[in-house]
């Protein structure tokens, strides 16, 4: 198993939107084909309305 670790927060530990996360697993599905899990622990004080409409 490979770990691949892949930075999506800034500087104060936060994101600013939904993009950088999908451009992140973008990356790793482009350079890690092989993948077979991604774990992703991102929290935020609120439900984004684009991961409601999912």
């Amino acid at each position: 198993m490979q770990i691949v670790a892949v930075k999506v927060l800034d500087a104060n530990q936060s994101f600013q939107n939904l993009s950088s996360i999908i451009s992140a697993l973008d990356w790793v599905r482009v350079n890690h084909p092989d993948v077979d899990a991604v774990n992703m622990s991102l929290g935020v004080p609120v439900v984004w309305r684009q991961l409601r409409q999912q």
